[in-house]
C-alpha cells in the first residue's frame, strides 16, 4: 500500500499543531507559570470544553475502545460515556475549586492535613498521570505501525509517539494545548465520522459486516457484550476519579469565570458522547476484516484500509485524540511537580522564569518514564480502569472537605487512603478478592466506611477555612 498521501496529511497536521503551540506562546506571558501552565486564567468556555474533551478522548477512548470492541462489541463505547457522567458530576465542584488557594489538587491535602498526607497524594497523582500517559504513547505507536508496518519497529514507534507529545506541549503550554485542541476535536470528529461512513461502504454495508462476524448476538447490543455491572462500574470509577484528577482542576482553574467553567464542562460532555460508539463500531468492522490481528491494532488497521486520503484524515484524527490527552497529562504532571513539590518543599523562592523552565524539563522526563512503562502494557482499557480506582479514596476525602467539612478529621485522609490501598493491593494480588466483577464495588463502600469511622473515633478537627480565599 502506498502511504505517501496518508503520511503527508498526518505530517501536515502535526506541523499545524506545533505552529499553533508557537502562536499561542505569543498570546500570554510564557515566562510565568500562570501563563504557561494555566493559560493566564483567561480561557473561554469553548477552549475549556475542547481541553476537557481532549483529555477524555485520547488513545484509550479511541484505540482502546476499538480494542475492547474486538471481543465485546458495541457496548465497549460505554467507556467514553463514563467520562460524560464523570464530567457532569464535576460541575457542582466548580465554584468551590475556583475559590481555593491552590495551584494543584495536591495542595488541598497540604493545606488541610499537612505535608505527610500531601506527599502521598503527590506520589499517587504523579504515578497515575505518567502511567495514563503511557497508554497514549501506545495508542500513538499503534497508529504509526498500522501506517508504516515495514518502516519502524514497535519500540521505535513508541519513541516517535513520545517525541511528538513533547514537542507539542513544550512550546505553547496550556493555552497552546487548548487552541490546538480546537483543531484536534474537529479532526477527531471528521476522522471517525468519515471512517464509519467509508468503512460501512467499503466493507459491503451493515449486513455484510454483520455476516462476517463470529457467532454471537452481542456485537451490536448496547449492553450485553460488556455487561451492565461492568458498565456501571466504569461510570462509578470515573465519577470517583475526576474530583481528584489534576487534569480537571487545571481546566477549571484556567477558565475565565465560574460560568465559563460550568458551560465548558456541559459542552465537553456533549462532545465526548458519540466518540466511543464510533470507535467501537470500527472495532467491530475489524473483527470481520482482520480476524487474526492483535486487537490493539483493530482501529488503526481499519483506518489504514480505507484509501490514502481517507486514511490520512482518519489517522490524523486519531493522532489528534492521542496528542490532546497526552498534552493535558504532561502539563498536569509538570504543574504538580513544579508547584506542589519543588516550590512548596525545596525552593520556595524559585523565580517564575526558572519555574517555567523546570516545568519543561519535568515534562520531558515524565514523558520518558511513560515511554518505558508503555513497553510493558498490553490492554489499554483494563490497565486504565485499574489505575483510576486509585483516585477513589482521595475523591471521598475531597468531597467531604467541600460538602461535609464537619466530618473531616486530622486522620481522615490517612485512614481512608490506607483502607483504599489495602483493597487495591488485595484485589491485585489475591484473586479470592474478586467476589464482584469490578473492584469499584468493594473500594467505594470500604473507603466511605473508613472515612466515617475516623469521623467518629478521631476528635481532632482541621481548619478547612484556610483552604479558601477571603
Amino acid at each position: 500500500m502506498d502511504t505517501t498521501i496518508s503520511v503527508t496529511i498526518i505530517i501536515t497536521y502535526l506541523v499545524i499543531m506545533v505552529g499553533l503551540s508557537i502562536y499561542a506562546s505569543k498570546k500570554v506571558d510564557m515566562n510565568t507559570t500562570a501563563g504557561y501552565l494555566l493559560a493566564g486564567k483567561s480561557m473561554h468556555f469553548f477552549l475549556m470544553a475542547v481541553m476537557v474533551t481532549g483529555a477524555a478522548v485520547g488513545g484509550a477512548s479511541t484505540v482502546g475502545v476499538a480494542q475492547n470492541a474486538f471481543t465485546k462489541g458495541l457496548s465497549a463505547g460505554w467507556y467514553n460515556m463514563s467520562w460524560v457522567f464523570g464530567v457532569l458530576a464535576f460541575i457542582p465542584l466548580v465554584t468551590r475549586i475556583r475559590r481555593m488557594r491552590i495551584d494543584s489538587v495536591t495542595d488541598i491535602f497540604e493545606i488541610v492535613f499537612g505535608s505527610g498526607d500531601a506527599l502521598v497524594a503527590i506520589i499517587v497523582q504523579i504515578g497515575l498521570m505518567v502511567a495514563i500517559n503511557a497508554t497514549q504513547i501506545i495508542a500513538g505507536a499503534s497508529i504509526i505501525i498500522a501506517l508504516m508496518p515495514d518502516l519502524l519497529s514497535y519500540q521505535a514507534a513508541l519513541m516517535v509517539s513520545s517525541t511528538i507529545f513533547i514537542i507539542t506541549s513544550f512550546f505553547g503550554g496550556y493555552l497552546g494545548a487548548s487552541i490546538a485542541n480546537i483543531v484536534n476535536v474537529i479532526m477527531i470528529y471528521a476522522g471517525l465520522t468519515l471512517a464509519v461512513i467509508r468503512g460501512i461502504d467499503m466493507y459491503g454495508g451493515i449486513q455484510s459486516i454483520s455476516a462476517a462476524l463470529p457467532e454471537g448476538d452481542h456485537w451490536f447490543h448496547f449492553f450485553s457484550g460488556t455487561g451492565g455491572i461492568i458498565i456501571i462500574g466504569w461510570i462509578l470509577a470515573m465519577v470517583f476519579n475526576l474530583p481528584a484528577n489534576q487534569v480537571m482542576y487545571q481546566a477549571v482553574m484556567a477558565a475565565k469565570s465560574d460560568k465559563h467553567a460550568r458551560i465548558g464542562l456541559v459542552l465537553a460532555a456533549v462532545l465526548i458522547t458519540p466518540i466511543g460508539f464510533f470507535s467501537s463500531y470500527l472495532g467491530i468492522i475489524a473483527v470481520g476484516a482482520f480476524p487474526n490481528i492483535d486487537s490493539i491494532l483493530a482501529l488503526p488497521m481499519v483506518l489504514a484500509s480505507l484509501g490514502p486520503i481517507t486514511t490520512g484524515i482518519c489517522l490524523a484524527g486519531l493522532w489528534a485524540a492521542d496528542v490532546s490527552t497526552a498534552v493535558s497529562l504532561l502539563l498536569g504532571t509538570s504543574t504538580i511537580i513544579t508547584k506542589g513539590v519543588v516550590v512548596r518543599y525545596i525552593k520556595p523562592d524559585l523565580s517564575e522564569i526558572h519555574q517555567v523552565w523546570l516545568s519543561k524539563v519535568v515534562l520531558v522526563l515524565t514523558c520518558g518514564i511513560g515511554l518505558i512503562m508503555a513497553m510493558q502494557i498490553t490492554s489499554i482499557i483494563d490497565f486504565l480502569i485499574q489505575l483510576i480506582t486509585m483516585y477513589v479514596p482521595f475523591t471521598i476525602v475531597i468531597l467531604a472537605i467541600m460538602f461535609w467539612p464537619k466530618l473531616v478529621r486530622k486522620n481522615s485522609s490517612r485512614v481512608t487512603v490506607l483502607a483504599g490501598f489495602s483493597v487495591i493491593i488485595g484485589w491485585v494480588f489475591f484473586p479470592s478478592f474478586h467476589i464482584v466483577p469490578s473492584i469499584i464495588w468493594i473500594l467505594v463502600p470500604v473507603c466511605i466506611i473508613a472515612f466515617l469511622l475516623t469521623a467518629i473515633i478521631d476528635k481532632r478537627n482541621v481548619e478547612i477555612e484556610a483552604l479558601y480565599r477571603c
